[in-house]
């Protein structure tokens, strides 16, 4: 679950992503668990609260699923292990700016374990659109709405 309040989004109780950034809230304190990467033009963007916006440049989605973090930032997923501490980018979308949810499930028969999310992105000529599983390593496609079908 996420919500946003103050320019913080909450992934989890204790986990926070704010301005380019993740953190882990313990004894209290807000600790950086890491930084995404950035160049000079994204530091000036995230300078300012309406650039953020317009340029949609915040964390707008997150979720825990198989001891990672995984994030949507700048239209794509990155993964944060826990174990290893590690950042990685592991989908990049081709338009669009990335899910506006995510649907995790997990231990239900007959259907696999993964993030489950659709395409989101801007489709005034009813372009097909495409729902994804995302198993923590692999992102494919699932489901295709064809062209004219929403």
């Amino acid at each position: 679950m996420i919500f946003t309040i103050l320019n913080l989004c909450f992934i989890t109780p204790k986990v926070v992503a704010q301005v380019g950034k993740v953190s882990v809230l313990k004894d209290g304190t807000l600790t950086t668990l890491f930084s995404f990467p950035s160049s000079l033009k994204d530091s000036f963007i995230s300078s300012s609260k309406i650039l953020r916006r317009l340029f949609r440049a915040d964390v707008n989605l997150g979720a825990e699923f198989k001891n990672n973090y995984y994030f949507v930032y700048k239209s794509a997923i990155y993964k944060f292990n826990l174990a290893t501490q590690q950042l990685s980018l592991v989908y990049g979308f081709p338009i669009g700016r990335g899910p506006l949810n995510f649907l995790i499930l997990e231990g239900i028969p007959g259907i696999e374990d993964g993030i489950y999310f659709g395409d989101y992105f801007g489709n005034s000529k009813k372009s097909a659109v495409k729902l994804y599983r995302f198993d923590g390593d692999v992102c494919e496609s699932i489901y295709v709405f064809e062209n004219g079908e929403l």
